[in-house]
């Protein structure tokens, strides 16, 4: 059923496990078929810029002073708006 409504309704939004599993059937790149089928999201270059620059100053959270704990804390909000 759900192939049919993948090639009959184009606002239809397969299942993750289908794409996965089309991709794997028909030997595609599965990003690809992720992204035309609208189940991701492109990442912004400030979002990945930001991301980057966390990850290469990341320390254990419970070793995180007050500061890099509000940073931290306004980064998620950040990626939870976006």
């Amino acid at each position: 059923m759900e192939l049919l409504n993948i090639e009959c309704d184009v606002r239809f939004i397969p299942k993750p496990r289908t794409i996965h599993q089309l991709a794997t059937f028909f030997a595609l790149p599965e990003k690809t078929l992720y992204e035309l089928s609208n189940l991701t999201e492109t990442v912004s270059p400030e979002i990945q810029h930001a991301a980057i620059a966390f990850a290469a100053n990341a320390k254990k959270v419970t070793q995180l002073d007050p500061e890099e704990k509000n940073a931290l804390n306004a980064f998620v909000k950040f990626l939870s708006i976006q």
